[in-house]
């Protein structure tokens, strides 16, 4: 996962990111909960991706991560998130990643584990 943000992240430096209206809002809502997940999981490497659950949801949306404009909305959201957290320690992005994502996540359950 981290690969991916590294990736993408020059990809986006180097060609900018795509229009985000080419996705519906349910794709912009899944990519920003995987860019949440990847800052997080930056933040607290403790918690892993769950890439079974986040492989079942891309697919289900049609949501390409490796490919231009997925890859850079994802960096994107996960670079904006990591400014969000970034005042927090390692211990509080740890506990709201389970909060968030964890088994029992208000958000997406299972997204780390």
């Amino acid at each position: 996962m981290r690969f991916l943000i590294e990736t993408s992240l020059a990809a986006t430096l180097a060609g900018g990111l795509a229009p985000a209206a080419a996705q519906s809002q349910r794709q912009q809502n899944v990519m920003t909960h995987i860019g949440r997940a990847v800052a997080l999981n930056n933040k607290c490497p403790a918690l892993k991706p769950n890439n079974l659950i986040i492989g079942m949801v891309t697919r289900q949306h049609g949501i390409a991560m490796n490919r231009a404009p997925y890859s850079d909305i994802i960096v994107a959201k996960g670079a904006e998130y990591a400014r969000e957290i970034a005042a927090l320690d390692q211990q509080a992005a740890c506990d709201l990643g389970r909060k968030l994502y964890g088994p029992q996540g208000e958000k997406v359950p299972n997204f780390l584990r």
